[in-house]
């Protein structure tokens, strides 16, 4: 038992906060504590800019009770590090991750890396009926059927819509709406609608929620076959201060293990490692039409609170449950 673990047994506890489903990070959480024991991890889900909001004030206290932070908002990493807020990880395995996902001085790591594809209810559609572009689901055949996050609440989904505006223009959101798309507050909800049956297709489904959904053949996905992909990196980073950093520093080595990439590419997310095998159904990343792009628009402030004011102007406010 190294000197690591040692340190990390002594603190006996971690608290991760994970942007997105809790559901997303209990199974993390759960393995975590089984390999090694006399560690409790708790797991605070809720939206990324949700959790910043609140890791931010922890911050600005100078004690943070979080120790890990794993979030979709790559702007806010940034911004940590130059204000030299985030611990250096020094986990061996970053010498495995691809380039275009790490960070050259370890302040943050990919844990994964998600991609916005099509999803679908295959008890309603079929796998060849599913349209071979986002332009496709304003057809009169899907009147009612689409589901989508709110684009004006979700950074992600705001990359999404911006990168649809600029292949079809402004006529595609016109005609999106025009055909009474369902519109639910949190991605879960796109994923649970679907399962449901309620809604029967969706352009902004996060291929990895779902799994037993989609083993029990009640949800489907494919990605665009015309339109490039999002994807993006979800980093984790050890927050300055935190009460645990030994099992903070434990807990992120342990999820760069080929076993845990292994399952998080199973479940349906990309290893950032490079010697890991893309999801089952999936080629990998190299080989699809991508958009990598997301770090680069939602850095551009004005310009992303620009589509945020118009898309809110034009779809309306959020309403509903928070799915998470």
């Amino acid at each position: 038992m190294d000197e690591l673990v040692r340190q990390a047994l002594r603190e006996g506890r971690l608290t991760v906060a994970g942007g997105g489903p809790a559901a997303l990070y209990t199974p993390w959480a759960a393995g975590f504590e089984k390999q090694y024991p006399g560690i409790t991890v708790q797991v605070r889900g809720a939206f990324s800019n949700q959790l910043v909001a609140d890791i931010d004030r922890q911050l600005d206290s100078g004690a943070p009770s979080v120790d890990v932070a794993i979030l979709q908002t790559p702007q806010d990493f940034a911004r940590w590090k130059a204000a030299g807020a985030l611990l250096q990880t020094d986990i061996a395995a970053a010498e495995h991750l691809a380039p275009d996902w790490r960070d050259d001085d370890g302040r943050y790591l990919p844990i994964g890396v998600f991609g916005l594809g099509y999803g679908y209810d295959p008890r309603q559609v079929a796998a060849g009926q599913v349209p071979r572009s986002a332009a496709g689901f304003t057809g009169p055949r899907w009147r009612g059927r689409v589901i989508s996050t709110y684009s004006h609440e979700d950074d992600v989904t705001l990359y999404l819509y911006s990168m649809l505006v600029e292949q079809h223009g402004w006529s595609f959101i016109d005609q999106l709406l025009a055909s009474s798309p369902q519109f639910v507050n949190g991605h879960l909800g796109i994923a649970q609608g679907l399962a449901a049956g309620t809604a029967a297709v969706s352009f902004d489904h996060i291929i990895s929620l779902g799994a037993a959904d989609r083993r029990a053949g009640r949800l489907a996905f494919t990605s665009p076959a015309e339109d490039p992909m999002p994807v993006w990196p979800q980093n984790a980073a050890i927050l300055d201060g935190s009460p645990s950093p030994a099992a903070a520093k434990l807990f992120l080595r342990w999820l760069l293990e080929p076993d845990q990439q292994n399952a998080i590419a199973q479940g349906g997310a990309w290893s950032p490692r490079l010697d890991i095998a893309p999801p089952p159904g999936l080629a990998p990343l190299a080989e699809l039409n991508v958009a990598n792009g997301f770090r680069a628009f939602i850095t551009r402030t004005a310009d992303a609170q620009d589509y945020r004011d118009r898309f809110a102007a034009l779809i309306g406010p959020v309403t509903g449950p928070e799915y998470r």
